[in-house]
């Protein structure tokens, strides 16, 4: 079995097994047993994520704690904690469609970290990308794993999302031609035509 799918798939059981056995030992107060297998499965989640998770990430936070200038080590930091949090949210949700478009989107935003660590002059082209559309994603990602912990999502409701998400990953990719090119209208009208498709998809508020 794969390390994201142990990350997905033991929490759960650490969780049950403490909450069983704890129902058995404090029989009057069983109840209690809930919470402490709720707060165990969350503890392993973590826990495990932090050990198993994407080595590539620990790299460049080494590299970002490096950079000189104090702005940009902080606009670097917040950004990779963002790519860190998508990575996270990626093995609590089941559908297979979202985790793959999460995880393409996770990549695409950890190039663009890598383009402006390896290119600081050329950095403040995937600023906006970096500063406020990986926080978008981050929400639309936080609330949909939110809304399958409680309830199976309608396919409709899935279809809807993978799409979004997917015009993000096309817009990251955009934005990291971008940075390749000093000059380019062309990708600057596809750029604008992503926001704006992004925007009316409900993505984007800003």
């Amino acid at each position: 079995m794969s390390r994201i799918r142990l990350i997905k798939n033991l929490p759960p059981l650490i969780g049950l097994v403490l909450m069983i056995v704890l129902g058995f030992v404090m029989r009057r107060y069983f109840l209690l047993a809930i919470p402490f297998g709720l707060v165990a499965w969350w503890a392993s989640h973590a826990l495990l994520f932090k050990i198993w998770g994407d080595q590539d990430l620990l790299s460049r936070r080494r590299q970002i704690s490096q950079i000189p200038d104090a702005r940009s080590r902080q606009d670097m930091s917040q950004a990779l904690a963002r790519v860190e949090r998508l990575k996270f949210l990626n093995t609590q949700i089941p559908d297979t469609a979202i985790t793959a478009a999460l995880d393409e989107l996770a990549n695409q935003a950890a190039f663009l970290i890598d383009e402006s660590i390896s290119n600081p002059l050329r950095a403040n082209v995937a600023h906006k990308a970096l500063a406020l559309y990986l926080e978008d994603a981050v929400d639309v990602s936080q609330g949909f794993a939110d809304l399958q912990r409680f309830k199976a999502m309608p396919q409709a409701e899935i279809e809807k999302t993978v799409t979004s998400l997917e015009h993000l990953i096309a817009l990251f990719q955009t934005y990291a031609e971008r940075m390749r090119h000093a000059e380019s209208l062309d990708l600057d009208i596809k750029i604008t035509v992503l926001e704006e498709r992004l925007r009316g998809e409900g993505v984007f508020d800003r």
